[in-house]
């Protein structure tokens, strides 16, 4: 079975759990940048735990914000550039076989 992905709902990378996945790896990020092993600049800058602590919650909204909008921004120029014309991203499924292996994904065209 073939899948050409024709358009992608915005939507649905903004109310999924994309937005919660980058946000735990920007609070992880935030974490390791400024609290567990900070750069002796940042950490010279921040002297207070409670200031180290409202960077990274800060960089990780940040983190989140600009790579859901990249995300939108992507999800955006793919729906012009296939509504123009152009072919979309395609996908083959095989179907299981008869001995019972399990599902398979094949990239045959």
């Amino acid at each position: 079975m073939q899948v050409e992905l024709k358009k992608i709902k915005v939507l649905s990378l903004l109310v999924s759990a994309l937005p919660v996945l980058l946000l735990i790896i920007g609070v992880v990020g935030g974490l390791f940048t400024f609290i567990l092993l900070p750069d002796p600049g940042v950490a010279s800058r921040l002297p207070q735990i409670l200031q180290r602590n409202m960077a990274a919650g800060v960089f990780a909204l940040a983190y989140t914000a600009a790579t859901i909008l990249f995300l939108v921004i992507v999800a955006l120029l793919y729906n012009l550039l296939v509504s123009l014309g152009l072919p979309g991203v395609k996908v083959i499924f095989a179907a299981p076989s008869e001995e019972g292996a399990g599902t398979e994904i094949q990239g045959q065209e």
